[in-house]
């Protein structure tokens, strides 16, 4: 069983704050030990999306459950069966690794797990409170990681090519989906033990890469927020399948303008809501 504990931090990236933070950091950061991968997830949710519901409501506490792998895998290969869980800001990931057929045999049909570690045994009563548990989203992605050169633990990562879709949830199926960013988009994520270290923050600050309390950041959440709450509306409802491609268009329709620094979106955003309801 792995754990991992840290503050994570997400930002979305135009190519020149990309470029630019990718020229200045150099100095400081090397090349994690996995620095390129193909991360492929599937994420559990109830049909109502109870778990991203709660999440998007900022609690104190929340908790996700997913399968992650890094290839497509085949019976015998090895994929992570994680739960994540955020506390007061701080994040809690444990997971443990076993074999995709023995994951799937566990998730899909109650198959017990031999001699179950703890974060196991925190599934299992996961699985027993929600019954209703299934499969809601496969997101897949390619990352490159870096490490700082200096300060163990802290870890920088780039997402891009990110796709993800609401059929097919075997990991299995391939790389595959609708894509979630605009051409030319990136995803940043700082995984941090403690502080931010100075040059970091320098760097940030000098690019107007700023965390969700900045009006840019800010407005990308309400775009995601918005995008996943229509999914919810169209899970509740039972429509066909075309609804949640059109809820992929909303989104990337107000992250183009949130780049920008354009909120007019935000009105147009609650007029849309209310027709959906």
């Amino acid at each position: 069983m792995e754990v991992f504990q840290r503050y994570e931090l997400k930002h979305l990236l135009d190519e020149r704050q990309y470029d630019e933070l990718m020229a200045s950091a150099q100095s400081h950061w090397m090349p994690d030990r996995y620095p390129n991968t193909q991360i492929q997830n599937v994420y559990y949710d109830t049909p109502d999306f109870a778990y991203v519901r709660r999440s998007l409501e900022k609690p104190v506490y929340k908790e996700k459950l997913r399968l992650r792998c890094y290839q497509t895998p085949k019976a015998d290969d090895t994929v992570f069966l994680e739960l994540k869980k955020k506390y007061r800001g701080v994040v809690y990931k444990r997971r443990a690794e076993m074999t995709y057929q023995t994951a799937m045999a566990y998730l899909e049909r109650g198959a017990p797990i031999e001699q179950p570690s703890q974060v196991i045994r925190e599934i299992n009563w996961m699985l027993a409170e929600n019954p209703s548990i299934e499969p809601a989203m496969y997101l897949s992605y390619a990352r490159t990681a870096y490490v700082d050169a200096e300060i163990p633990g802290v870890r920088l990562t780039f997402d891009r090519d990110i796709r993800w879709r609401r059929e097919a949830f075997q990991l299995d199926a391939g790389i595959w989906g609708g894509p979630l960013l605009l051409p030319g988009q990136t995803l940043m994520e700082l995984k941090l033990p403690a502080a931010m270290p100075l040059w970091l923050a320098k760097t940030l600050s000098r690019l107007e890469i700023y965390a969700a309390r900045n009006k840019r950041e800010r407005n990308s959440s309400l775009c995601l927020t918005s995008f996943f709450r229509a999914s919810c509306r169209q899970r509740r409802r039972r429509q066909s399948q075309p609804e949640p491609f059109l809820c992929v268009r909303w989104y990337r329709f107000c992250s183009a303008h949130a780049l920008q620094g354009d909120t007019s979106f935000e009105t147009a955003s609650e007029a849309k809501g209310s027709r959906l309801r």
